[in-house]
């Protein structure tokens, strides 16, 4: 390497030094699961209706995930202004999934059927949770980005409200998500 490269090297790792370092959001998971039997497709059916705890719209779905994102922030005050040094977010996502308890016993065709149905119904649902995640990492990219302020009460109320518009955003992507795949039933989510 050329004494010229070293140079232009070191003065790019000295740049990158001072940019901030965003971490991934730290995401905590549950899965709720409620009890479906059966032993024929119209069976499996009926028991994931009458069982399902989810409820939307007056409609009964199969599966349901719910996240909620937090925010966590620290700043430093001067004289002159207050600037935010630290930004942290975390990402909460509950799902609430049927189990069918008699999959071992059923006949290899709707054993198959069953298996592709909950795939689908699973990527659905982290679709949802891709919302949440995408939202988290928004929100710190967006705070670091945020410039100083003339007090640190300004600065939280900024910070709060870009908080709080950006989960809007994705509360509204979800939705939409929702509409385009029809609660995952275009992409086979549905049984039988």
């Amino acid at each position: 390497m050329s004494v010229l490269n070293r140079y232009i090297f070191a003065w790019l790792a000295g740049c990158f030094a001072y940019l901030p370092a965003f971490a991934e959001p730290d995401v905590q998971t549950s899965k709720n699961y409620y009890a479906v039997s059966g032993m024929t497709a119209d069976d499996i059916r009926a028991s994931l209706t009458r069982n399902s705890p989810v409820t939307y719209n007056g409609k009964k779905h199969d599966a349901r995930t719910d996240w909620q994102v937090s925010w966590n922030y620290y700043w430093h005050e001067t004289p002159r202004d207050c600037k935010l040094t630290r930004v942290n977010t975390s990402l909460e996502v509950s799902y609430t999934l049927p189990r069918l308890t008699t999959v071992a016993k059923l006949e290899e065709p709707l054993k198959s059927r069953w298996n592709n149905y909950y795939e689908a119904l699973l990527q659905h649902e982290q679709g949802h949770q891709n919302f949440g995640l995408e939202s988290a990492r928004e929100i710190e990219t967006t705070l670091h980005a945020l410039g100083p302020r003339k007090d640190c009460e300004t600065l939280q109320n900024d910070a709060n409200s870009v908080g709080h518009r950006i989960l809007q955003k994705y509360a509204a992507l979800e939705k939409s998500y929702d509409r385009e795949t029809n609660h995952g039933i275009k992409n086979g989510a549905v049984f039988p």
